[in-house]
């Protein structure tokens, strides 16, 4: 009898095969195991080892996208300051914020757009909405994005 055999459940359990599963008479191959054949085991195998190597290059692809370019953003973090060009817009002096329609930012990966910052430096004498404007961001804390020089271009 095979030692992992489960129970099978038609027999009485005063015969004293109880708790034994039927076999083959002539094979003596457990009923379960009807229609499995080592070729049928061996590429279940292949296939599942197969199968195992390919997951974690499916991440290493992933991680190879442009958009999840890990260097690219260590880098960027890596870069103490940014410099951005962009039109000064408004001031909230209550706030110490700045609005700036600034241009696309290649080190940070940012397209053009109008943004309000905080301000933690001077303003320059004379600055007006519409003026062109040079700053320098750096990241406060490691989350906020703050003006730390601001300058007419």
């Amino acid at each position: 009898m095979w030692p992992f055999a489960a129970r099978d459940h038609s027999k009485s359990k005063n015969s004293p095969d109880y708790g034994m599963q039927r076999t083959n008479e002539i094979t003596g191959i457990p009923q379960c195991m009807k229609g499995r054949t080592m070729k049928t085991d061996y590429l279940s195998l292949t296939l599942m080892i197969a199968m195992t190597a390919t997951v974690p290059m499916a991440g290493t692809a992933y991680a190879a996208t442009p958009s999840h370019n890990h260097e690219e953003a260590q880098h960027a973090q890596a870069q103490t300051k940014h410099e951005g060009y962009g039109v000064f817009k408004a001031v909230n002096t209550e706030a110490g914020k700045v609005q700036i329609a600034h241009q696309p930012i290649d080190s940070l990966g940012w397209p053009a757009m109008t943004m309000w910052f905080a301000l933690r430096g001077p303003l320059p004498q004379g600055l007006k909405a519409g003026d062109a404007v040079r700053f320098e961001l750096a990241q406060e804390n490691g989350k906020q994005w703050v003006i730390v020089a601001i300058k007419l271009k």
